[in-house]
């Protein structure tokens, strides 16, 4: 669909009958219902039309085959193929097909969508005569935005399994409202077909143009015969005419050919004649881009082999300065690579290319150096662009320095034996220099990464990481890269995973089905493998396939259901969950999602033809017999989902065009909700809510009984393929896929739409996805399959004004808020807790406990209100007030409850105190001590506390410190300085460690007989704000302003579990006794607690 082009009289194969004219009534049906009209452009083997479709009233195109285009079985079959290829390619950047027309057994013609337009062939035609106005329009980001449009066409149909093989600018439709279309399919190859395109005819291209520029000559016209393609814009091994070889990276070659022309406005090969450019396109003889911004007299004398010649490499009018960007040729050069295993190996990873250079990050085609990606990356965040300056100029300082002192080195070794300890003194101090430059350039690389994880970019994460040396990775590098990738278990079953259900009854358990059809059942946590069996279905040799899996809700049975090309036949499966034996089988068409009913003993199953005809189909899964069918779904394609409302007796189904609630007893229709450009649906659990995502990112959140909108917020611009609810409702998942290939995975607050996490580390295309509702792990499916953990709490206890958090001796007894009150005593049950014991006042928040279990204290932190000092005796608990302890900022139990460390007055004072007596010990002293911090016992005799020294905190002259008290005499009997401001003190169960944390983000773990520092590591995003010890493992808990609690395994210093669910900073962390239970108090006054499997089946304390 060409109008760029003139219009000759073309001939195409008359119909067997007469087109009759219809004058009324319903119009008929294959060629009688198109009008041809003008030809609008011609290619190979056809030429396309203008046509009117009567049925549907519109203007379509049609391409026909002309008649001087000998009809034989090899142009019959090409042209066949390229309708089919373009009817399983549907995609916003491939021309779609509406229909095809058969005549007496042959192909006549099919029609498209027609596309009012130019190539982009005619753009940069028009750019190299300098046109002004299309100069004005097509920017190079316009270009650049094109040719990702193109990529994703292409990644697409790879996907699919087809390579287009033709590809250039004569191909790519740009249409009068911005939209961009992949156009001429005839040369398409299946991967898993033999090509049966060719004949024996070689090719005869007409004499050609002796221009090198963007032209309408023979040469950009598509070869038939032996050699199939356009040879400016084939790959080597297509030029050689080894078909075999063709794969994903032939195309890639081709897009990097277009990408080369939209640079340089001229392909990347020319010549004389087609042999000359196939030879050229064999040997690699291609001038760099960068090239065409030289100027006569920069020009270097010609290559050998003529490929570079001065005088015709010209600026391009259209690049700023005419000068293309050394990046964005590096790309196009390594797309051009005549070693096809050096190229890009998918044409996601060439589009993520030219997304970096348009997002302001360096290409890796280019291989950056560290100090390129510094000032990109200053580009981008000017917010650290000072810090980062200060760098770079000491680096440069550095340099220059070196570079002096290796001259002096030089001149002294030159010298007389004198000079001989000079030069050798110069060289030792050019060593420290380059030590410290590397340092520098360390620093700035980390500084990169920081701002990737701010972007949520993992990959560019690791590239940044990658650069500093292994010297030099320190406790943030290892921290950073961990949070590079997020997820906590890869699964890989030896190929593509089709999709995932979570086990209703057990933790962390998640039943997967892969593209060979082997089901698994496997704990994401433990990796452990429960159960493998084959479904024993025998499909063909084909690419487009899938399987689709549920479970019963008492986790007994899965149905396996199956999705293929051309069948109708394909059946359902149960099998016992338990040891994978068939227990029943029926006949069925093909299945895009199904779903049991409440009691497990129906099956819901969304179904989809070789027509394409879309049914929701209920089976009794007992006899397999259909209990009824709706056929009167809005929309098209396999987008098909399916939700069981609350109650299990109606069915949400929803579609791209909407979405409708359906009777489980009869399939009638209870609700309808019309619903444009949907991509995914998902019901919230109290089913008061349907929320909806589309293909612009948006999230919307309907009443499902009127429809109005109750949220609406926005994600990344990309279609939305999967959202899912955590199972208490308070968080939402969307996943998308990302041009680079990346999978933006995000968690978002259900009720404001603010933002709460990205998860980093998926990548590559969405075959299935699920939360898992009783441990809240969510797997994502495809060929690259990983698990995460959301770490959502079991039970969410609010308070008014404050939240506090302990547990007195027993797993499901503690203090918690009851709605009302910050702090209850309160017994946990399955549902809602029970109030055992509570103040008097609303804000008792801050409960501290005695080792033995017998003793706590509870306070608040207004000036007035008595600190209470709780004692259990059994089931009993008394209470009695603890007078003249005003303004408390922490209080603290020694181990038998004998005694409190209280910390008062704005942190000025601190002191301790007889709890049978009420009478205070000696003063702690040993320094000049401004303000005291947190506090820890080591013993009854002994407490740990942090303090700032002789100056408040800040300000000239102060020091942090670590003390240790002998609290009956009140001396300080050692002490450490602390490199950084420390908040938080925690004391292992078994007294022998001391953890510690602060603003740094870091712990750090000391001996507590030395105060040595005996572990450092990096632990959040944010300033620290909590800690607590497990009581039986080497495990720390953080909490941090970056609203995670983070689970850390000492021994190994490493994360082993992160929770999710505080809006505000935690301020307190407490264990249960068992280890296995995990609490926390933060700032939104609410109190979260969690029984996360990463606890389970806790060990001796080591």
């Amino acid at each position: 669909m060409n109008p760029d082009t003139d219009t000759p009289t073309t001939r195409i194969r008359p119909p067997v009958r007469p087109v009759p004219v219809t004058t009324g009534g319903e119009p008929a049906l294959g060629s009688a219902n198109y009008h041809l009209g003008r030809e609008v452009a011609r290619g190979g083997m056809g030429c396309i039309l203008e046509a009117e479709d009567r049925k549907l009233a519109r203007t379509v195109a049609a391409k026909a085959v002309m008649l001087d285009s000998d009809m034989d079985e090899a142009t019959k079959q090409r042209f066949i193929r390229e309708a089919e290829v373009l009817a399983q390619l549907a995609h916003p950047n491939i021309v779609p097909i509406h229909d095809i027309v058969w005549e007496g057994g042959v192909p006549l013609f099919y029609t498209m969508k027609l596309v009012k337009g130019r190539t982009l062939h005619a753009i940069l035609k028009d750019l190299r005569h300098q046109n002004s106005g299309v100069l004005r329009e097509y920017t190079l980001d316009r270009l650049l935005a094109i040719f990702r449009k193109v990529c994703d066409a292409i990644a697409f149909a790879h996907s699919k399994g087809v390579l287009h093989r033709d590809l250039k600018p004569e191909n790519i439709m740009v249409g009068e409202f911005g939209e961009v279309l992949v156009m001429d399919w005839g040369l398409a190859k299946m991967l898993n077909d033999e090509c049966r395109m060719t004949n024996a005819r070689a090719p005869e291209p007409a004499a050609p143009d002796s221009s090198s520029g963007i032209r309408d000559s023979s040469f950009s016209g598509t070869l038939s015969g032996a050699l199939l393609g356009t040879p400016q814009y084939m790959s080597p091994e297509q030029a050689a005419g080894e078909t075999n070889l063709l794969d994903e990276r032939s195309d890639v070659y081709s897009l990097g050919a277009i990408l080369y022309a939209i640079l340089t406005l001229r392909p990347p090969v020319a010549g004389k004649s087609v042999e000359e450019l196939l030879e050229k396109v064999k040997t690699g003889s291609i001038t760099p881009p960068t090239s065409y911004g030289t100027t006569k007299s920069e020009a270097v004398a010609p290559k050998k082999n003529g490929v570079a010649e001065a005088k015709k490499l010209q600026p391009p009018p259209h690049l700023p300065s005419g000068r293309v960007p050394p990046a964005l040729s590096a790309v196009a050069m390594k797309a051009l690579t005549l070693d096809k295993t050096k190229r890009y190996q998918d044409v996601a990873a060439l589009s993520a290319e030219i997304e970096r250079y348009q997002s302001g990050f360096a290409t890796t085609a280019e291989h950056a150096g560290t100090l390129k990606q510094l000032g990109l990356l200053m580009l981008r965040h000017k917010a650290v662009t000072a810090l980062l300056g200060v760098m770079v100029l000491l680096s440069i300082g550095f340099v220059a320095r070196l570079v002096a002192s290796e001259k002096r080195a030089i001149a002294g070794e030159q010298s007389a034996v004198a000079e001989a300890a000079r030069a050798s003194q110069a060289e030792a101090v050019a060593i420290q220099e380059k030590q410290a430059t590397v340092s520098a350039l360390a620093r700035s690389a980390l500084s990169l990464a920081e701002a990737a994880l701010r972007e949520g970019n993992g990959s560019m994460m690791q590239a940044a990481l990658g650069d500093v040396p292994e010297d030099l990775r320190d406790s943030t590098w290892h921290y950073l890269r961990g949070q590079s990738d997020s997820s906590i278990a890869r699964i890989d079953t030896g190929t593509d995973i089709d999709d995932v259900v979570a086990h209703p009854k057990l933790p962390s358990v998640f039943v997967v089905v892969d593209h060979d059809g082997i089901v698994t059942l496997l704990n994401v946590r433990t990796g452990k493998r429960l159960l493998e069996f084959n479904t024993g279905s025998e499909f063909p040799a084909i690419r487009f396939k899938a399987y689709r899996i549920a479970i019963s809700p008492d986790g007994e049975r899965i149905a396996v259901g199956r999705w293929q090309v051309r069948s109708d036949h394909v059946g359902i499966t149960i099998h016992d969950a338990r040891n994978g034996k068939p227990l029943r089988q029926w006949d069925a068409a093909g299945t895009v999602a199904l779903a049991f009913g409440p009691d497990g003993k129906s099956l819901a199953q969304a179904a989809v033809d070789s027509e394409g005809v879309r049914t929701i189909k209920f089976w009794d899964v007992e006899s397999g017999r259909l209990q009824w069918t709706y056929a009167e779904l809005v929309g098209e394609g396999r987008n098909l989902t399916m939700n069981l409302a609350p109650g299990g007796q109606q069915l949400w189904v929803q579609s791209r065009g909407g979405a409708v609630l359906l009777s489980l007893n009869d399939g009638s229709v209870v609700r309808s909700v019309r619903l444009l450009n949907t991509w995914a649906l998902v019901l919230r659990p109290d089913g008061q809510v349907l929320v909806t995502g589309d293909a612009r990112g948006a999230v919307k959140g309907y009443d499902p009984t009127d429809q109005h909108i109750v949220f609406e917020f926005r994600t990344d611009n990309r279609p939305i393929e999967h959202i899912l609810f955590t199972a208490n409702g308070s968080r939402l998942v969307t996943i998308a896929k990302l041009d680079d290939g990346r999978q933006a995975l995000r968690i978002w607050d259900a009720t404001t739409g603010a933002p709460v996490q990205s998860l980093l580390g998926g990548s590559g295309d969405v075959t299935g996805a699920c939360l898992h509702p009783l441990t809240g792990e969510l797997v994502v499916t495809g060929p690259e399959t990983r698990a995460w953990s959301l770490g959502m709490a079991r039970w969410v206890l609010r308070g008014v004004r404050e939240a506090g958090v302990a547990f007195w001796g027993e797993d499901d007894l503690g203090f918690f808020p009851d709605g009302r009150k910050a702090a209850t005593l309160q017994r946990l049950g399955s549902a809602t807790p029970n109030s055992l014991w509570s103040a008097s006042l609303a804000d008792y928040f801050s409960i501290s406990l005695s080792a033995d279990g017998r003793f706590a204290t509870v306070g608040t932190k207004r000036r007035n209100d008595p600190l209470l000092l709780l004692h259990k005796d059994g089931v009993n608990v008394k209470a009695s007030e603890i007078p003249d302890v005003p303004w408390r900022e922490s209080h603290r139990l020694c181990p038998t409850g004998k005694r409190l460390a209280i910390v008062r007055h704005n942190f000025e004072k601190a002191e301790v105190m007889d709890t049978t007596t009420g009478v205070s010990l000696p003063r702690l002293s040993g320094g000049n001590f401004i303000r005291f911090g947190d506090v820890g016992w080591l013993n009854d005799e002994r407490l740990a506390g942090l303090v700032t020294a002789h100056a408040p905190r800040g300000e000239k002259g102060s020091e942090e410190q670590i003390v240790v008290w002998d609290i009956t005499t009140g001396e300080a009997l050692y002490r450490k300085t602390n490199p950084g401001q420390m908040d938080l003190l925690a004391v292992s169960p078994d007294a022998r460690r001391i953890a510690e944390a602060g603003a740094d983000k870091k712990v750090r773990i000391r001996d507590a007989a030395t105060l040595a520092v005996l572990i450092e590591f990096r632990a959040h995003d944010g300033p620290i704000t909590a800690l607590a010890w497990h009581p039986k493992k080497p495990i720390l808990a953080t909490g941090s302003t970056d609203l995670t609690i983070r689970l850390w395994d000492l021994d190994t210093v490493e994360r082993i579990d992160e929770l999710r669910g505080p809006l505000a900073a935690p301020h307190t962390l407490a264990f249960a006794p068992s280890g296995q239970r995990l609490g926390c108090a933060s700032l939104d006054a609410t109190t979260r607690i969690w029984d996360p499997p990463s606890l389970a089946d806790t060990v001796a304390a080591k």
